[in-house]
């Protein structure tokens, strides 16, 4: 019985102590939301401060270990840069060059169809194992001359020839994203990591393509020299696949040794 009566007059100390608390709480009730809120603030910014430090560090871990995947990131800007540019003044280019727009619109679809076969062919290469660092390199010069020798022709069969060419050439350099994911990265658990990346390159390339293709365009008022000038970024592309092959050759032989 004592220790019941303590207990319960520890409960009623207890109820007690507690009073004070609950009348400022029903008197003020604004300030203990308030509290409430700062508390979860603070666990809010605990968070952002925990997520942001392991962001970082992420970060730094893959710059140091993934140095010649980064090395990729230039090359698929500047072909995807190149390919949106391609895409989007193709017939626009025809019509300035005074083929009708009837059959300006046939150009579009000419170049998807050497884009299907270009496919095809790099996915038959891909199931052969053929080394394809130099299928880019041979295919990247061919697009950059394609490009730079587009003066050349304004019948509708030349441009036709042009077009099949290039969707062909463009479209077996767009496999290059994977290979540089597969055959670059040192730590598989980095791929999702790297994919971003890609992804974030391919879509900066084609928003600055419609941008500095159209505002070049505005100042030179000739589709021509926008497409000689587009032969520049699949040059730099090519050239970028190059240095990447060496090194990535070097790496493979340093681990033989």
């Amino acid at each position: 019985m004592y220790e019941k009566d303590k207990g319960i007059l520890d409960d009623n100390d207890n109820f007690e102590e507690h009073v004070p608390f609950l009348k400022s709480a029903c008197d003020h009730p604004g300030e203990v939301g308030d509290l409430t809120d700062a508390t979860r603030s603070g666990q809010d910014d605990s968070e952002k401060y925990n997520f942001c430090s392991s962001f970082i560090s992420r970060c730094k871990l893959f710059i140091t270990k993934e140095a010649l995947f980064l090395m990729c990131l230039p090359a698929t800007y500047f072909r995807d840069y190149s390919f949106e540019a391609w895409l989007l003044y193709l017939v626009p280019h025809a019509e300035q060059l005074g083929i009708t727009p009837s059959r300006a619109v046939f150009l579009s679809s000419i170049g998807g169809i050497g884009g299907i076969i270009g496919r095809t062919i790099a996915v038959i290469l891909l199931v052969k194992k053929v080394h394809m660092f130099k299928i880019y390199i041979i295919v990247g010069c061919i697009a950059s001359l394609s490009f730079f020798f587009d003066f050349v022709g304004e019948s509708f069969i030349i441009r036709s020839v042009w077009a099949f060419l290039q969707g062909l050439c463009f479209f077996v350099l767009d496999t290059a994203d994977a290979t540089f994911l597969k055959l670059t990265l040192v730590d598989e658990s980095n791929f999702s990591f790297g994919l971003g990346l890609v992804m974030l390159m391919k879509g900066s390339g084609s928003i600055s393509a419609g941008l500095l293709t159209g505002a070049l365009f505005d100042v030179i008022q000739s589709y021509t020299i926008v497409f000689m000038m587009t032969g520049i970024p699949v040059l730099i592309f090519t050239i970028n696949v190059v240095v990447i092959s060496v090194l990535l050759n070097r790496r493979v032989k340093s681990k033989h040794v």
